[in-house]
């Protein structure tokens, strides 16, 4: 099974002065995390998507996968405190599927 892992609990910090992370800044309508999925999405041999993400943004982007209809999300992880730790915490989430 091909699984695409996105990683999604960045801060943006480099980004900025945004009051929020990068991934969730709006691109054309659409936070620019959809566009992301939504490439992942198309492609025919990903079979599932599991998103990782900050703790406070889970409940969005569980709206935003049903408001875009992006079906092959099927699970999203609490990304950790460093780019390192999400990595992380996304590897073992896929040992458990």
């Amino acid at each position: 099974m091909n699984i695409a892992l996105i990683l999604a609990a960045g801060s943006g910090t480099r980004m900025g002065n945004t009051n929020k992370p990068k991934q969730f800044l709006s691109i054309y309508n659409k936070p620019l995390i959809v566009h992301t999925i939504e490439a992942f999405e198309m492609h025919d041999k990903i079979e599932m998507i599991i998103i990782v993400t900050n703790d406070t943004y889970v409940d969005q982007v569980k709206i935003w996968c049903k408001q875009f209809d992006l079906a092959k999300v099927k699970h999203i992880v609490v990304g950790g405190s460093s780019r390192q730790e999400s990595v992380y915490n996304g590897i073992k989430y896929l040992e458990s599927v």
